[in-house]
């Protein structure tokens, strides 16, 4: 296998000069450039990404933190994210976050110092705590805006509104939403959203807004939702939505049937279940690949608009039929009450 002392023959010139060609091109001169290049090429050499790496005072690394590794919503994007890093010339390491901030801030500070850039999903840190972390690494955000910070964020409010629309629009008179754990921002987003899209309704009549407090899943939720007399649920995420299914299988209950159920990423589970769910489905891959795509300019120098924003999109399944009728709330049945 060639080395770089080998080029460094062929061309007539030092290692010096070989490494500076790779690493420093524009302090070399075109000729001895031409003759190292050509080298290069003739002994099909080209440098490790290692040796480029420290010639550029650079790891080569990206860090991607994401605050919870276990939603099935993220598995394929960070997959398709390290691919496209690959394709830039960095590696995309995951830092698997819990969404505590102060375990989150600890991780991330240590990260920063072993790679070139950072990734944040959701990072629960403060707009203090983030411009802190921005003198140790170039940083980028993603569902999450600070100032002077980069980022690609997908609106909640406005597939919230459209899923509310939707069950308005299919005869829902009582719509409850299961938040997530107290420390999900994502949860705080999304229950937000949701009372905005409660507020913004205007059809005479309809009793919405049926709030139920924080679960840890679907299924601790189910006796409340019974008795909510609730026609509709919406959970934070696919996974609350899913838990909520499984517990109403069980107890003989049909979901979409009896009580229409929808959740919110559009993760690969919607279609594992029966009836597939209906759900806001979030372009993570996209706004991950955004946010990759930002952090590796702010790492080359180049110019970076600071606020991307990407569209999500509301998929009808079966969990949300349409009904001809108005439903009866399943509380109201004393067959299904707990």
């Amino acid at each position: 296998m060639s080395n770089l002392r080998e080029v460094a023959q062929i061309a007539g010139v030092s290692k010096t000069t070989v490494s500076r060609v790779f690493s420093n091109p524009e302090v070399v001169n075109e000729a001895t450039k031409k003759k190292v290049l050509e080298a290069a090429r003739l002994l099909n050499w080209q440098p490790s990404q290692t040796a480029r790496s420290l010639a550029l005072g650079r790891t080569g690394n990206l860090g991607l933190l994401i605050p919870d590794i276990s939603n099935p919503a993220f598995g394929p994007p960070v997959r398709e994210a390290q691919n496209h890093a690959r394709q830039l010339g960095f590696s995309l390491f995951i830092a698997p976050g819990d969404g505590q901030s102060d375990d989150d801030r600890a991780m991330v500070q240590a990260l920063a110092s072993k790679v070139d850039g950072l990734v944040l999903v959701a990072p629960r840190m403060s707009d203090e705590q983030l411009n802190d972390l921005q003198r140790t690494a170039p940083i980028t955000l993603v569902n999450r805006i600070s100032p002077g910070i980069p980022s690609a964020v997908v609106p909640t409010q406005d597939g919230m509104n459209e899923l509310v629309d939707h069950l308005v629009k299919i005869g829902h008179t009582r719509i409850a939403f299961m938040a997530g754990p107290t420390y999900s921002e994502s949860s705080r987003y999304r229950e937000y959203a949701f009372l905005e899209a409660i507020d913004r309704s205007t059809v005479e009549g309809l009793n919405l807004g049926h709030f139920l407090p924080t679960f840890e899943s679907g299924a601790q939720a189910t006796d409340q939702i019974l008795a909510s007399r609730a026609t509709a649920v919406i959970g934070y995420n696919d996974i609350m939505a899913i838990g909520l299914m499984n517990e109403l299988h069980r107890r003989g209950i049909r979901p979409g049937a009896e009580l229409a159920i929808a959740g919110f990423d559009g993760s690969w589970l919607c279609t594992s279940v029966s009836p597939a769910l209906t759900s806001v489905a979030i372009p993570f891959a996209e706004a991950i690949i955004a946010a990759v795509d930002q952090v590796t300019n702010l790492i080359l120098g180049e110019s970076v608009s600071e606020n991307r924003l990407l569209p999500s999109t509301l998929i009808v399944r079966d969990s949300t039929p349409s009904f001809t009728q108005r439903p009866q709330a399943v509380g109201s049945n004393s067959r299904l009450a707990p």
